[in-house]
């Protein structure tokens, strides 16, 4: 008896098999095909790109380093290679960008930051980041302000970016103070600091963020020497910024 009975279960599985993977492709052309509409639609492009954060790195140049501009495709965009690019400017201390759908992409970023100028051997006044990095490339002009020159350092040693650090955690009150910044002859491990009330104030390098907490108690003193090493003292008299 089960010769004699065709196999018609055996085909109509084989039918419905093939049904499934029909429906399948034509679901996943439909949905290519919508996908390419989406890309060349409106919706597929980047009408909003938002820089947030900068004030040393002009907007042009971080837009440069985004690899896409306004009217861009929103899905091409990646923004793990755009934080790559932006984080090697050398201003940049951190960078994050995101993608919003369906238009926008939003750079926000934290700048190194500008805690002095330097004085260069050929008389160059420059910007001087926390990280002790020169902006050679900058316009200084565009970010004139109140900010201590580090004078007479070799700009190349140790020791200057230690200073640079160790100047860069002090409060910026402190900063305000400071008109200009010298090694110390034949201390290295020291520095003087002129202020705009005429005092020499002469510090170990690595001290300088505790020991400038001292410095408001003799704010008021007349012009003079004040020293913050082992001991605290200070030396009423006429001083030169120039050491």
């Amino acid at each position: 008896m089960n010769d004699r009975v065709p196999p018609l279960r055996v085909k109509a599985v084989r039918q419905k098999a093939s049904s499934i993977w029909a429906l399948l492709l034509i679901f996943l052309f439909f949905m290519g095909f919508m996908f390419v509409l989406l890309l060349r639609s409106p919706l597929g492009k980047i009408e909003q790109i938002v820089i947030e954060g900068n004030q040393l790195v002009p907007q042009k140049e971080i837009s440069s380093k985004l690899g896409t501009k306004v009217g861009g495709s929103y899905f091409a965009f990646r923004p793990q290679d755009a934080q790559k690019a932006i984080a090697n400017i050398p201003e940049i201390k951190r960078v994050e960008v995101h993608r919003s759908f369906p238009s926008k992409i939003t750079v926000t970023l934290q700048e190194q930051r500008m805690v002095a100028f330097v004085r260069t051997e050929d008389g160059a006044v420059l910007p001087l980041l926390e990280n002790g990095k020169i902006m050679t490339q900058r316009n200084t002009v565009s970010m004139l302000q109140q900010a201590p020159i580090f004078e007479k350092w070799d700009l190349n040693s140790e020791v200057f970016r230690q200073a640079v650090e160790m100047f860069s955690r002090c409060s910026f009150s402190d900063f305000k103070e400071i008109t200009y910044i010298y090694p110390v002859e034949g201390y290295p491990d020291q520095m003087v600091l002129h202020s705009k009330m005429g005092h020499n104030i002469y510090v170990r390098i690595e001290d300088l963020p505790e020991k400038m907490k001292l410095y408001s108690s003799f704010h008021n003193q007349p012009s003079g020497a004040l020293y913050l090493l082992e001991s605290v003292w200070f030396t009423p008299g006429t001083i030169h910024e120039s050491q």
